[in-house]
């Protein structure tokens, strides 16, 4: 099995924490455990992957990242190969690919604003040749997930935000690549697409407009659309997010009179369900699962810090790690349970010990104790790290979670 999630890395650090914050207000209605940080960040990166990975199956040989991807030389451009460079080292087993936007692709290079957006037009089709030129060597990448041998191209709002893709889509299958619309809430078949899935569970053709209902109640209308697509032809690949709410989003936008989209999990076993739902219908061997850290409209997988209730029936609940820890229950049962840090003295000498921290957040507080026993302190792949302290010394780990362990060497 393997789970496919969205990353961003257009998140902005101060001033202004751009993408928490817009028109001077709040746009997350909680937040995250590791504070608002910014996508150049690469310790807050590395440890969102830590968290992601530790939940996934062993080095995350269940985890695919979907980086959404816009234009070049924009800030997420800029962020990818940094960010690569993390992923390289610490997910092992892990994949990633590119989550392309051609709505934000089209919108953002002043090519048209109307959706659908036409991409049979001559100059739509030259951007995404020219975008495809340039994401050529990410689809090279030895990390890069791939589906029969070919990169795959995981494409947004194939329903509702394009029409008339067939010729571009031709044109990515003639170089090799997996093209995987997002299609969930319409009838539309582009031709040229290898698979279909969805996105988040707050899709118009699914949901409606101005919704507040338990996610659960959304499952016949999502198993509905399952059946639909993988009786079509295509490689299905179910999709959904166990969670949206949209309310301070569209507060920052100014759109106070339009009602927001809450779709709530008002317990753990609802989350649960919906995670069975999706495995029910996993032909293909994968889910799509809303994003990593979708903060505005509340997708992400992500933990939060704890504030109020866990679940609740009126709001988006402050879940902390219960997502997480569903993800591993439901989909990745061979994951040994998350405890804590460990230490452990990996060999003696006689003037020096080496011990492995195992499970220790990337942004724990460690602790030598006296200061001058630390001779060595290093980070190893998969986020094991190893110190070299003398005879004698304690060390404590805390991660940020609370959870702590101490040993004296």
């Amino acid at each position: 099995m393997r789970l496919v999630v969205q990353d961003n890395l257009w998140f902005s650090g101060p001033p202004g924490f751009a993408n928490y914050i817009l028109n001077g207000q709040t746009m997350i209605p909680f937040e995250p455990l590791q504070g608002r940080t910014a996508s150049s960040d690469l310790e807050a990166k590395s440890q969102e992957l830590q968290w992601l990975l530790r939940y996934t199956g062993r080095s995350g040989s269940g985890l695919v990242l979907a980086q959404e991807w816009i234009k070049p030389g924009d800030p997420i451009d800029r962020n990818l190969d940094p960010w690569l460079s993390v992923f390289e080292k610490h997910g092992r087993r892990a994949k990633w690919c590119i989550f392309y936007d051609p709505v934000l692709a089209v919108r953002q290079r002043g090519l048209g604003d109307h959706i659908p957006l036409d991409f049979g037009r001559a100059q739509l089709l030259d951007l995404w040749r020219s975008d495809l030129d340039h994401l050529a060597g990410h689809f090279a990448h030895p990390k890069y997930w791939r589906i029969d041998g070919r990169p795959v191209l995981y494409v947004w709002a194939v329903h509702g935000g394009i029409k008339n893709a067939g010729r571009a889509f031709g044109e990515a299958d003639r170089r090799g690549l997996y093209v995987l619309g997002d299609v969930l809430g319409g009838r539309r078949e582009p031709a040229n697409m290898r698979g279909v899935t969805g996105f988040v569970s707050a899709v118009p053709g699914i949901v409606g407009a101005g919704s507040h209902r338990r996610v659960t109640d959304l499952l016949p209308e999502l198993e509905q659309e399952f059946l639909h697509w993988s009786r079509r032809g295509f490689d299905f690949f179910p999709a959904a997010s166990l969670q949206y709410d949209d309310t301070e989003f569209q507060q920052a936008l100014g759109r106070a009179g339009q009602a927001p989209v809450r779709l709530l999990a008002h317990n753990r076993d609802d989350v649960t369900r919906v995670l069975e739902a999706l495995q029910r219908h996993a032909t293909s061997g994968a889910i799509l699962l809303g994003t990593a850290n979708g903060w505005a409209e509340g997708t992400t997988l992500l933990p939060t810090t704890r504030g109020g209730l866990e679940f609740s029936a009126q709001r988006i609940g402050h879940y902390h790690f219960a997502h997480l820890e569903a993800v591993r229950e439901t989909l990745f049962q061979g994951v040994a349970p998350y405890d804590g840090p460990r230490l452990e003295v990996l060999r003696r000498r006689r003037r020096k010990v080496t011990v492995a921290l195992q499970d220790v957040d990337v942004r724990a507080k460690v602790r030598i104790n006296p200061r001058t026993a630390l001779l060595e302190d290093k980070l190893r792949s998969g986020f094991v790290r190893r110190l070299v302290v003398k005879p004698g010394a304690r060390i404590t780990a805390r991660n940020l979670d609370g959870r702590r362990a101490a040993l004296v060497v």
